[in-house]
Order: structure tokens, then C-alpha cells, then sequence
């Protein structure tokens, strides 16, 4: 009797299974229709000379001033002239240190005017133009000012002996490993986000993080000193456990802005990768306990929806360890990161969408994204 009530759960377990891929397979073909329509609204909106836009084009920022330094001396003497170009004016001042194509799925960070497609809208509320707010109070009472770090990417110097590398903070996380490698050195394991096109001095500022339980987890725990501009125009240099530095690191540019990070590397190393792909998540707390036990640093994908989940663990080994000869590439395609990015956007930004005002078709598709966990969820999000 027990053997037949276990072969009963299987099939059911099963059955569950079909009927959930199902639903991811128009989970994911909804996500590229609706990479289609707002990929359209986007590439609609012109980006003018006072403008930048999101990696995704969902989001485009609009400054009084957009700025592109080239060294830490250049922002100092571009923020210390629009202080006092403000001051004159009897204007308020706010200044973002980002770069062409940043990646964030919400408006807030731009300085100034923004345009979203998918902005906050109720019923009676139409689609706003690019410039809706460029008259609000706010927006005429103070000096927006964007400054690019995207010719910030440069290595300025390297100790080989202190295995020490000081770079501009407009530099990619994928930029800064090649740099490392070139110079014979590695980055410690687990410090990075998996996403390569973000900037180290983004990275630094969001407390963005990679893997590491008790141990080397965040950039910040590489950095040895930070050199950064104040809301005045001048410059400092801070080690990392400075109070200036504490308050710099996931500090979201609020203390100032950050020019040029000194990273504290390590000889070179290889990595171990040890995958674990599409595990039944019945025993996923004991999983990890174990796994945790083998190395600390590990990075879970886990689908609840499909009662499984994909894990990958990694393990600094010395270079006399010999390479196996395979690669873990994450790129995606164009148009499978384009995708990616439209999803994530509908589903991480805040806002009151209605009916009323986005196409019936397009409400469905952001419905079954967001909500679908269940056949009968994706029926009712399809014929309501």
C-alpha cells in the first residue's frame, strides 16, 4: 500500500509539473510580446541632446546639464561651477553620477525631468509626454545636472607587489576582470554581481552584491580606499574603513560622488563550478545547508512555480589545479536580454496600472507575468 501511495504522489507531482511548464511557456511568450509593445513605445520617444536613456530604453532622464569628466579633477571643477552657478541663481542643485545606458527598472534616480513607459497612471490619467514635467515648480526651481562617468573606465595605476589595482569608477565589472587578469592578478571570489555591463562605482554605491555566506561577499570588501568628490567640488581620499568610507559604500551617491576605487586583488586562481540543475525543492533548505557546508559561496535559482530549483556553487582553487577546459558564459543574446529587461521593469516598478488605460492585451500579458502560479490564475488573467 505505501509503494502505491508513493507512485500516486509521483503522478500527481508529474501531472502538476506538465500543467506548470505550460505555464512558464506562456509566461515567457508573454514577456516577448510585451518586450515588442514597450520596445515600440520606446524606441518611439526621441532622446535628445539633454538626455539619456536606460539599458533597456524603458526609461529616459532629462538634465539641464549633462556632463561627460574624464578624471576625478574634471568632476570637481564641474560640480564646484554648478554650485556656484546655482547659487547665483537663487536655484536649488541636484547632480547624479551615472552612465550612458544605466541600468534601473524605476525613474527616481533621474535628476530632473523623466519618461517612462510605464509610468504611475490611473483611469483618467493619459500617457505623459517626455517633457510632462519639465514646467512642474520643482523642475524650474532647480538645476538638474547629469554627470556620465563613461570615459571613467581607465586602469590609472598598479602595484604588483601589494597585488593592488586603482581604477576610474566608470569602469565595467566585466572591463575590470580582463584588467585584472591582464596584470596577473584575480578578483577575489564571490565579490561581484553576475552582470557584467554595471559600474564599479554603481556597484559600490547600491551595495550591490555576489555570493559569500560569513566571508568576501560585496565590492566593498575588496576596496582598500576611496577617492570621491563632495556636494562642494572637493576632493578626498578616504581608506575604506574611514567613516567617509563606511558611508560611501551602499551609500547611493548621498555622501558624495565616488571617482576612483583602490582594490585590494589576489594572485591569480581558478574557479571551480559545480552545478546542480533542475532539483526537486522538497528538501531545498537542507540542500542548502549542505551545499553551504562544501563552500560558502553559492547562487540558487529557484522556480516555486515549477517545485525545482538550479544551483551553482563555486570554489577558489590554486592554478596548479588543472583547468577542465570548459566555460560558463552568462551572456545572453540581444534579444533575450532586451526581454529580460522589459519583464523585469513591468514587474519590479511601482504603480497604479488600470484597465482603462494600457491595451487589453498588454494588461493580460502584465497580469500573467506578475501573478500566474496556477492554470486557473492564467485563465482568469486571459478572459477578464
Amino acid at each position: 500500500m505505501r509503494c502505491l501511495g508513493q507512485g500516486d504522489s509521483v503522478g500527481l507531482r508529474l501531472r502538476r509539473h506538465q500543467q506548470q511548464q505550460m505555464v512558464s511557456g506562456l509566461q515567457l511568450t508573454c514577456v516577448i510580446l510585451s518586450s515588442v509593445y514597450f520596445g515600440f513605445l520606446a524606441q518611439s520617444t526621441s532622446v535628445q541632446a539633454d538626455s539619456y536613456s536606460a539599458a533597456f530604453k524603458d526609461i529616459s532622464c532629462y538634465s539641464d546639464v549633462v556632463l561627460q569628466p574624464s578624471s576625478t579633477a574634471d568632476v570637481a571643477a564641474f560640480v564646484s561651477k554648478q554650485v556656484k552657478a546655482a547659487a547665483a541663481d537663487q536655484k536649488g542643485l541636484k547632480v547624479r553620477a551615472t552612465h550612458s545606458a544605466f541600468h534601473s527598472s524605476a525613474s527616481f534616480p533621474c535628476p530632473g525631468p523623466k519618461f517612462s513607459v510605464f509610468p504611475p497612471i490611473t483611469k483618467n490619467t493619459p500617457w505623459p509626454s517626455p517633457d510632462a514635467d519639465k514646467g512642474s515648480p520643482a523642475a524650474t526651481n532647480t538645476t538638474s545636472v547629469s554627470l556620465l562617468l563613461d570615459n571613467m573606465s581607465r586602469v590609472l595605476s598598479v602595484d604588483h607587489a601589494k597585488y593592488q589595482m586603482r581604477v576610474q569608477a566608470g569602469m565595467l565589472l566585466s572591463s575590470m576582470l580582463k584588467e585584472a587578469s591582464s596584470a596577473n592578478m584575480s578578483v577575489p571570489l564571490g565579490c561581484l554581481p553576475s552582470f557584467g555591463d554595471l559600474t564599479l562605482g554603481g556597484v559600490l554605491a547600491t551595495g550591490a552584491h555576489g555570493t559569500g555566506y560569513n566571508t568576501t561577499s560585496t565590492l566593498g570588501d575588496i576596496v582598500a580606499e576611496i577617492t570621491w568628490v563632495d556636494g562642494g567640488g572637493a576632493e578626498h581620499v578616504s581608506p575604506r574603513n574611514s567613516t567617509a568610507g563606511q558611508a560611501l559604500v551602499a551609500g547611493l551617491g548621498v555622501a558624495g560622488i565616488v571617482t576612483e576605487l583602490l582594490l585590494q586583488l589576489q594572485p591569480q586562481s581558478h574557479t571551480q563550478v559545480d552545478t546542480r540543475y533542475k532539483v526537486w525543492d522538497g528538501n531545498l533548505l537542507a540542500d542548502v545547508k549542505q551545499m553551504l557546508k562544501e563552500t560558502p559561496h553559492v547562487l540558487i535559482v529557484w522556480r516555486p512555480d515549477l517545485r525545482q530549483y538550479t544551483s551553482h556553487m563555486t570554489k577558489q582553487v590554486d592554478v596548479s589545479v588543472p583547468k577542465l577546459g570548459g566555460i560558463l558564459d552568462l551572456l545572453l543574446p540581444r534579444i533575450a536580454a532586451e526581454a529580460l529587461g522589459w519583464s523585469l521593469a513591468a514587474w519590479q516598478a511601482d504603480r497604479d496600472v488600470s484597465r482603462a488605460s494600457i491595451p487589453r492585451m498588454v494588461w493580460s500579458i502584465w497580469s500573467i507575468q506578475s501573478h500566474s502560479i496556477s492554470k486557473q490564475t492564467l485563465k482568469i488573467s486571459i478572459l477578464s
